[in-house]
């Protein structure tokens, strides 16, 4: 029996990293005498398309490897694609992005090499929490990898991507200190906006909100900190709301953001935890969703607790 395995490579990914990636994966395959067929993407949504004729042409499970080189986006198509089709194909990736946010929760530290060698020698995948949703709005399902927000943080998120695209920083390889000055020009521009719902029928409202997240990674944009409890491994949704941010606490949230990491002793952060979410959003408002940006819209979703399996460290 011969084991290949195929990768879905977004070439573009971390401002032309993703080639260089390719090309040490492509390296560490040839020592272990590894056969692989690599896709490259072309286009934006193009590895849901590839993922779907994986699918479709009967992908063997434990027989053939599938391996995503990229950034956070192309590892979320890849998966949504894979749990719309109830493919449970175990999934390997290769960080080559900017922010990078499912490799800090699950993988930090680990190399290009050692990440084949989990995939190779590990005698099954680890199923680990992502969440699902059901957006009542867009009538579109999917799911969540890291984090979805919306406001503040989708403000910023949308601003970072278009400095990533056409600033020398990402070029240089400083690809975070975008997402920094991303939030430095969003904050003239920070939205209010009220936010209710329920999580685990506990029932909510708020008002004046800026940022309302949730969360599976405490991390957004390659390390920027909104939550420092948050944990991948604790199996839970997390939502924070960031409320009643006035000029006068601007400040003290960015030190504990960004420098002390102790936005748990902030008077203006609310946090939530639970199996199951609703959230809904009256005004239009943007979004992210794993680093995507979502277009300004009121909202109304559902989320749950769910799992997929990967090829992680134990």
């Amino acid at each position: 029996m011969t084991n290949r395995v195929h990768i879905i490579c977004h070439p573009e990914a971390g401002s032309g990293d993703g080639n260089t990636i390719l090309k040490k994966v492509h390296s560490e395959l040839d020592s272990f005498q590894m056969e692989y067929i690599t896709y490259l993407t072309d286009y934006s949504t193009h590895a849901e398309v590839l993922t779907e004729q994986l699918v479709n042409r009967g992908h063997k499970k434990y027989q053939d490897y599938l391996m995503v080189v990229g950034g956070d986006g192309t590892l979320h198509e890849v998966v949504q694609t894979l749990h719309k089709n109830q493919a449970d194909i175990p999934v390997t990736y290769v960080p080559a992005g900017t922010g990078n946010d499912f490799y800090r929760s699950w993988q930090n530290g680990l190399s290009v090499r050692g990440i084949i060698e989990i995939m190779l020698f590990s005698e099954k995948p680890v199923s680990i929490p992502i969440f699902t949703y059901n957006d009542h709005i867009t009538k579109r399902q999917g799911v969540v990898l890291n984090n979805m927000g919306f406001g503040f943080d989708a403000e910023v998120n949308f601003r970072a991507q278009n400095l990533i695209e056409n600033s020398f920083l990402s070029k240089m390889g400083l690809g975070k200190l975008s997402y920094l000055l991303a939030v430095l020009l969003s904050l003239n521009s920070v939205r209010h906006f009220s936010v209710s719902g329920s999580i685990d029928n506990h029932q909510f409202h708020y008002d004046d909100v800026s940022l309302a997240g949730i969360l599976n990674s405490p991390t957004l944009g390659g390390g920027i900190n909104i939550d420092q409890l948050t944990r991948p491994h604790n199996n839970e949704i997390a939502l924070v709301i960031y409320r009643d941010i006035k000029l006068s606490v601007i400040f003290d949230l960015f030190i504990k953001v960004l420098i002390t990491k102790k936005t748990n002793e902030s008077d203006n952060i609310d946090r939530y935890t639970g199996q199951k979410l609703q959230l809904k959003i009256t005004d239009p408002i943007r979004g992210q969703l794993d680093g995507e940006d979502i277009p300004q819209k009121p909202v109304n979703i559902d989320l749950a607790l769910s799992s997929y399996p990967f090829y992680l460290p134990n």
